[in-house]
């Protein structure tokens, strides 16, 4: 007979919770139901945007590497397909002189992604918020508006699986910034006004 204590499945599950976790956000957040604007627009992809992760915090206890650049490039492609009348990936931004046969660019950005874990909050929660920044540009390249903007999202504890937790967590968190864009994009400034000058266009 082996000499020692047994480790049960529980106790390795909650030593596990207690080491660095690592996740790849899945691309489900799903389409808006909105209706189109009337307007051409490109989606500009940095590598730092479509490649993002969040490095784990020495501060966090468990650490937690976390990658969702690729999700959020699928949040955008779905969310540009519902906003706009057509839309199209573009490998770089237009030059003055050498316009872009669109109304609009878009070049999205994670400015930060920040998490709570229960262990830092008396709620037993999992809560995430990401900060975007939006960069609209014109036809030639001019900057039109740079849009910050935020989403939150949290989930219930799930102390054997720690990992679908923050997931449900970062999804929500994309899914209420996509609902804002969806709501508030014609409102920003410029844009507003360009809407106005491709109705007024067509009336002519």
């Amino acid at each position: 007979m082996t000499a020692g204590r047994p480790v049960t499945a529980a106790l390795l599950l909650l030593l596990g919770a207690a080491c660095s976790q690592s996740l790849v956000i899945p691309d489900r957040v799903p389409e808006p139901l909105i209706e189109s604007l009337p307007l051409r627009a490109g989606l500009y992809y940095t590598p730092a945007f479509s490649t993002y992760r969040h490095s784990p915090d020495p501060e966090d206890k468990p650490a937690w590497d976390i990658g969702l650049g690729a999700a959020n490039v699928g949040l955008f492609d779905r969310l540009g397909k519902r906003l706009f009348r057509e839309t199209a990936r573009v490998g770089a931004l237009p030059q003055p002189g050498n316009p872009a046969p669109l109304d609009v660019i878009l070049e999205p950005a994670i400015d930060a992604f920040e998490i709570s874990l229960p262990e830092q909050s008396t709620a037993d929660q999992y809560a995430v918020w990401i900060r975007y920044t939006v960069r609209v540009y014109g036809p030639e390249g001019q900057l039109v508006t740079a849009w910050k903007l935020s989403g939150y999202g949290e989930a219930e504890k799930n102390a054997l699986q720690p990992a679908r937790s923050m997931e449900e967590a970062t999804i929500l968190a994309m899914r209420d910034a996509a609902a804002t864009i969806s709501i508030e994009f014609a409102r920003q400034p410029g844009i507003d006004q360009l809407l106005r000058e491709k109705s007024s266009a067509s009336t002519d």
